[in-house]
């Protein structure tokens, strides 16, 4: 693909996003207006109440003042009328439309008072909707606490509504995910999206499609899983504009453009994110738009455009602070416009904004706020020349980023000791720290490796990767250079030790790297080993277990034969007898745990030790798990819905008395070795 054919494509998609964007903002129009039409002859009763309450629906994605102006409109004929289901419908778009300026205690105070009320009347649909909002609110406050009590709570009234239930139970498995999220519990949180997903796709619910999908593309950006969060993103692109869903499309676009940012792509990253910022802006959603505020300044900053990223940043921070927001907001922002100010050498305001930014991080326990707090204090106290304490912040932004955060803060952390040990002329230290900024980036395969795969054109990906290779290679060199120029000072008999050491270094380096590949061969060639084993085990196992499910048919069958024989006095001796020798005669049930034993002679003893409790089906599980099997393999073996498989998993957990962050299959797994 050449450079011309990337531009056109690129520019081609953005006319098709543009005019989508405006067809979708005209369907709205058109539905406002229609409703508009029906003003002059609205009657004082529930219709007229109903057609209010959808204006005000209708304008919270075009125009917040006349979204409150119609559902205060609605509220006030519902009330006159007793019209009590819409009373609690029309208080929570209030709620919607206060939470979207920004006036979360409002928000929130309107929601508690509508819930009570909706449990006094026993309106129980409108009550679960209603606490959902309020806990998603609340969660916004920064109140985690409460936010717990509030999904306990929805949970325990969700059966209340008898068919409906599984639908907001899924609904608050969306708000539990996400909390699991925010702690950095990816795999609790995936398991609750993907679960609530299936069942309101299920539904054909495409609009909660739409929103966990978006969900769970962040959490797969947070894990620099780039190639399926761009695919989720987009994703959630397509449900939401399929349903003409303007928040989750917005959103969606925004992820999208975070990833073309993160691959190094700032310019595509900005003219996605304009369009979407200047919308936002004309809606006035101040919690829209704090978002890509932070992404634009983000752009702009790695543009090395740092007058308009600070004009981005200074918003974001300002409006974080308005309405208030306690999820990191204010702390993230804050740290972006210090790094600006150093970067336009404005020491002092530069200072100002970071002990903002640390006091709420340390407020809230924000530890990527902690990181980039602690990384930006490094550049402070090096431009004051104090270079005892920049090596101290390091280390501290090194042990926090190993303990909590990743491989990519240490790169980071490591690339500028590197820096800042060159710099005061330890030169053999610079040399170590860049080796090991190199391996870790080198380790880091989802970010430029499975980065690069999403690149706009194999020339553009070339062009990168080349260019990060040069970068190397001259740091390497430039370094080396530095270290020749020294050593030719020195006199002639030390320039031979200095030679004879670097050769010994060189010969031990080498041994080093033989000792390293002879150890990955050897874990190679026991992965290998392992995966036959697994393999093994598998096809083993699985003649067991077929065997043990046509045990159990025809044992049925046997069963309902003599019933019949009994009840009809019908002469089926002969099939009673074929179904006798089907069953148990080759011993199938000791079959599979002799040839499971055989590979895993521990695995039962310890088991049976360990949980006495257990019934046979639940040590089939067991063994099907410690096989790696996948719960929709474990209820084809067993002949069970996928569901009842994922509900024997979860009641196994309980049983064998699990944490919530333990994994099963490898708990299971280390009872063979004990």
């Amino acid at each position: 693909m050449t450079k011309k054919t990337a531009l056109a494509l690129l520019i081609a998609g953005l006319i098709i996003l543009v005019t989508s964007n405006a067809h979708a903002q005209e369907t709205r129009r058109i539905k406002i207006d229609t409703l508009l039409q029906k003003l002059p002859t609205l009657k004082e009763d529930e219709a007229g109440a109903q057609i209010l309450y959808l204006l005000g629906a209708r304008y919270i994605d075009v125009n917040l003042d006349s979204a409150l102006f119609f559902f205060n409109k609605s509220l006030a004929l519902s009330e006159k009328l007793e019209y009590s289901e819409n009373i609690v419908a029309t208080k929570k778009g209030l709620g919607t439309t206060y939470g979207y300026i920004g006036d979360l205690d409002k928000a929130i105070a309107i929601y508690e008072e509508t819930y009570q009320e909706a449990l006094t009347t026993e309106n129980f649909y409108g009550a679960l909707y209603v606490l959902n909002d309020l806990m998603v609110n609340v969660n916004r406050k920064g109140d985690s606490l409460k936010t717990k009590t509030i999904l306990r709570e929805g949970y325990a009234l969700a059966p209340k509504v008898d068919s409906d239930s599984s639908y907001f139970i899924s609904l608050y498995d969306i708000t539990h995910a996400k909390l699991y999220y925010s702690y950095a519990k990816y795999d609790s949180a995936f398991f609750y999206w993907e679960r609530a997903r299936d069942y309101m796709m299920k539904i054909n619910f495409r609009a909660y499609g739409a929103i966990i999908t978006n969900d769970m593309a962040t959490a797969y950006f947070a894990l620099y899983d780039y190639p399926n969060a761009l695919k989720a993103n987009k994703e959630a692109l397509e449900l939401a504009t399929a349903i003409d869903y303007r928040p989750v499309e917005l959103e969606a676009q925004r992820g999208i453009a975070r990833v073309y940012a993160a691959i190094d792509n700032a310019d595509l990253a900005i003219e996605t994110l304009i369009p979407v910022y200047e919308e936002q802006k004309q809606y006035g959603h101040p919690f829209r738009m704090l978002p890509v505020e932070m992404e634009l300044a983000n752009a702009y900053y790695q543009k090395e455009d740092y007058e308009n990223a600070l004009i981005y940043a200074k918003s974001a921070y300002t409006r974080a602070f308005k309405i208030g927001a306690k999820d990191g907001n204010v702390s993230r922002s804050a740290n972006t416009v210090a790094d600006i100010m150093l970067k336009l050498n404005q020491l002092d305001s530069s200072l100002f904004y970071l002990n903002v930014s640390d006091s709420i991080a340390n407020l809230y326990e924000k530890d990527y706020s902690k990181f980039r707090n602690l990384i930006l204090r490094t550049k402070h106290k090096n431009l004051s020349g104090k270079h005892s304490e920049t090596f101290a912040y390091l280390e501290k932004a090194d042990s926090l980023a190993r303990n909590v955060l990743g491989p990519k803060q240490r790169a980071e952390v490591s690339y500028m000791q590197y820096l800042y040990y060159r710099e005061v002329g330890d030169l053999t230290s610079a040399l170590e720290a860049l080796e090991k900024s190199n391996n870790l980036r080198d380790s880091l395969k989802n970010l430029e490796k499975r980065g690069d795969l999403i690149r706009l054109g194999s020339e553009i990906e070339t062009a990168n990767k080349q260019a990060q290779i040069k970068k190397r290679e001259s740091e390497i060199e430039t370094l080396t250079m530095e270290i020749d120029e020294r050593r030719s000072k020195n006199a002639q008999v030390t320039i031979v030790l200095i030679c004879t050491a670097v050769i010994a270094i060189l010969m031990v380096i080498l041994r080093v790297r033989k000792l390293k590949s002879a150890r990955k061969l050897k874990e190679l060639e026991s992965e290998k080993l392992q995966d036959e084993l697994i393999q093994k085990n598998r096809q083993l196992t699985t003649k067991a277990l077929q065997d043990a499910r046509k045990n159990q048919v025809l044992d049925s069958l046997l069963t309902e034969t003599k019933n019949i024989q009994t009840s009809k006095n019908t002469d089926l001796s002969k099939l009673i007898r074929l179904a006798k020798e089907g069953i148990n005669s080759e011993k199938k049930l000791e079959l599979f745990t002799l040839q499971f034993e055989e590979t895993n002679p521990n695995f039962y003893k310890n088991l049976r030790d360990l949980h006495p409790s257990l019934s046979p089906r639940e040590e089939q599980i067991c063994a099907l798990v410690n096989l790696n099997f996948s719960t929709k393999e474990i209820a084809s073996f067993l002949g069970i819905e996928a569901g009842s498989a994922t509900t024997a998993r979860y009641r196994l957990r309980q049983k064998l008395g699990l944490e919530k962050e333990q994994n099963l299959t490898k708990y299971l797994q280390g009872l063979n070795q004990l």
